[in-house]
């Protein structure tokens, strides 16, 4: 296949056989370069590269990519330049291509790469623009293909900012070369119509699937879980939006336990914002553990609400193993809030609207839900004068069951005016003596994050 003399500006461009020319000839040099082969494909040519926005990986690639092929890669940082100010796209590109056999551009306005690519004389490549970033789903098929052997069939959930032009670009890709691709969003954040319209019918050609959703159903079956940053380079200003209507997106190892498969991988544009679109948000066990991270999430990170997951022991024979307890008060003999703000309060409570809508979605999933006191403790094992006086209280009050976290994540929601709840699934009975192995446990917390994180979703 012949691609010389063409621009790479975006993939709508070029046909579903070009594309996959591509990525079999990206893998090609790659195992030539892993023995130590060097092509003189551009032996002698001389390669611009614009850098508008920085980076570390575009740059690096494509200078290394250019040298290794025999070219001298000349980088133009774009405060070097007076592209669009004092001299027109036009000019500059009629400038450029006198002198440089090729052009690569990274910066924000799409029109400035066509401009480039029409004036100059020479071919343009795409580094990224606010619309597309063509290379980036080379990289990911390449990835697939190394992974799975092969492409057509597979599935990639793309999650968090769906309108960017990371996800804009690889729906693109998937659509063309046959592989079913989901778009997971808030609303707002969806990629615009014509171009799902335009994906779908490419898609319907290639004999796959388009979705756009805001539910995370969409990530069962998956082979490739997918993110980027929540707001671009420029889009500073939009950081606290967008951490609000994004963070129920998160890709973390419970979403990833979603999928249903033990293949499933996870990718990320980079760089990443750690914490944010993608972690394993857990934290360490007892209250000064959970008191820190929360503290932090809420006070430096903007997030809004929390709701804690975990295991429980049940104070009752009314709770079985497996039942699931939503949080409406919590009760503890620890001093975390005395320590952290002067509180001697031993009664903390959840968020009334987060507890609300927990039990909407057990409501419309059809789970059940047990729902009252608990007592998050400070101990794990009891002596048994101690142990006495928590029995006088747990009788007196009702409390179901037992944990070691919620008192202090609870606490820090009051302080800071945050949300807060407390979802626990009952691992084991402090009365019958009934209680879940390892490996049930490493599976039986299921249906309890299924409905935590579609109800942050629905808030």
């Amino acid at each position: 296949m012949d691609l010389k003399g063409r621009s790479f500006l975006k993939l709508l461009d070029f046909t579903p056989e070009e594309i996959m020319y591509l990525v079999d000839l990206a893998q090609d040099l790659k195992e030539k370069r892993k023995k130590g082969i060097r092509g003189n494909s551009l032996k002698d040519k001389n390669i611009a590269l614009i850098f508008e926005k920085p980076s570390t990986r575009t740059r690096c690639s494509f200078t290394i990519g250019a040298q290794e092929e025999g070219a001298l890669a000349t980088y133009l940082a774009g405060s070097e330049l007076q592209l669009g100010e004092k001299e027109s796209i036009e000019d500059t590109a009629r400038v450029l291509g006198r002198m440089f056999d090729g052009i690569e551009y990274r910066g924000f306005d799409h029109s400035y790469v066509e401009e480039l690519a029409k004036h100059s004389g020479v071919p343009v490549w795409n580094g990224l623009t606010d619309q597309w970033h063509p290379t980036q789903p080379l990289a990911m098929m390449l990835t697939l293909k190394e992974h799975f052997g092969y492409l057509k069939g597979l599935k990639v959930v793309y999650l968090g900012d769906g309108r960017n032009n990371v996800a804009n670009s690889l729906m693109v890709a998937c659509a063309k070369v046959g592989i079913d691709v989901a778009i997971s969003a808030p609303k707002q954040l969806w990629p615009e119509t014509w171009l799902v319209e335009t994906c779908e019918k490419l898609a319907k050609e290639a004999g796959s699937t388009v979705t756009v959703s805001d539910k995370l159903d969409v990530v069962e079956g998956a082979d490739m879980l997918y993110t980027d940053v929540w707001y671009s380079m420029g889009e500073e200003r939009k950081e606290q939006e967008r951490i609000r209507l994004a963070v129920p997106y998160q890709i973390n190892s419970a979403l990833m336990a979603r999928t249903g498969k033990d293949t499933t991988i996870f990718s990320h544009c980079l760089p990443a914002n750690k914490g944010k679109e993608v972690t394993v948000m857990a934290s360490g066990m007892g209250m000064p553990s959970i008191g820190i991270y929360s503290y932090e999430l809420f006070s430096q990170y903007g997030v809004e609400q929390i709701i804690r997951i975990g295991s429980a022991g049940a104070y009752t024979d009314k709770l079985k193993v497996l039942d699931v307890v939503l949080a409406d008060a919590v009760w503890s003999e620890s001093t975390y809030g005395q320590a952290q703000s002067l509180d001697m309060k031993n009664w903390q409570y959840p968020s009334e609207e987060l507890n609300r809508q927990i039990k909407d979605t057990a409501l419309k999933m059809n789970k059940k839900l047990v729902s009252g006191p608990i007592h998050s403790s400070d101990v794990f094992y009891h002596e048994a004068d101690a142990n006495d006086v928590l029995r006088k209280m747990v009788d007196e009050e009702g409390l179901l069951c037992v944990e070691m976290e919620s008192f202090a994540l609870f606490h820090n929601a009051e302080v800071l005016g945050r949300n807060a709840a407390c979802l626990l699934t009952i691992s084991d009975s402090l009365v019958t003596g009934e209680e879940l192995d390892a490996d049930a446990r490493a599976t039986a917390f299921a249906e309890m994050v299924e409905l935590a994180l579609e109800a942050a979703i629905a808030v």
